[in-house]
């Protein structure tokens, strides 16, 4: 809100601001609800917070809904979880969301499940796949490099980590070190 406050205001105090862009769309922007929102306290700003939930959640919903559901399986408990569990990611693009055509959701479920979440191609069916264990590196790589506080795991973790250095490590001698952001 303190945002809108320094912009230059029309004749009757509203900002003057046509549109607002997110993810390179443009939307226009309506104030006409700028004085009330500019007035609400802290329980008025909860109750607009919740009142955007169904509608957004409905979308998101939908977007899921529309991917492949592939549930990864492996034989011996070594996929790790944390406190950020949901990893997207896109081959090509920094900038995306889960409506993105190309990303894919991973969220570990268990000790030994992976749920996949991609794009439906043909008529690939949902299910439960194989996951060989030289795979599970590169997946728990993907959840400790998007952990926030704590990675979880079935026992101590130390044998998964050191499979997660190797692929690094690898990784480095084949594509040289990672380029800064």
């Amino acid at each position: 809100m303190d945002d809108y406050e320094r912009l230059q205001k029309d004749a009757v105090g509203l900002p003057l601001v046509s549109h607002v862009f997110e993810e390179g769309t443009a939307f226009e922007f309506d104030a006409s609800d700028y004085d009330e929102s500019r007035a609400a306290d802290a329980n008025q700003f909860k109750q607009m917070f919740a009142e955007q939930i169904p509608p957004l959640a409905k979308e998101m919903t939908d977007f899921l809904l529309k991917k492949r559901w592939t549930f990864l399986c492996t034989d011996e408990p070594v996929l790790f979880t944390s406190d950020k569990p949901v990893i997207k990611q896109h081959e090509h693009r920094r900038t995306f969301g889960i409506g993105t055509p190309d990303v894919h959701l991973w969220f570990p479920v268990s000790p030994t499940r992976m749920l996949w979440m991609s794009d439906r191609i043909g008529d690939q069916p949902d299910g439960f796949y194989p996951l060989p264990m030289s795979e599970t590196a590169g997946l728990n790589a993907f959840t400790m490099g998007n952990a926030k506080c704590f990675l979880l795991s079935h026992a101590s973790p130390d044998l998964r980590m050191m499979e997660v250095s190797a692929l690094t490590d690898k990784m480095r001698i084949k594509h040289g070190p990672p380029c800064p952001l």
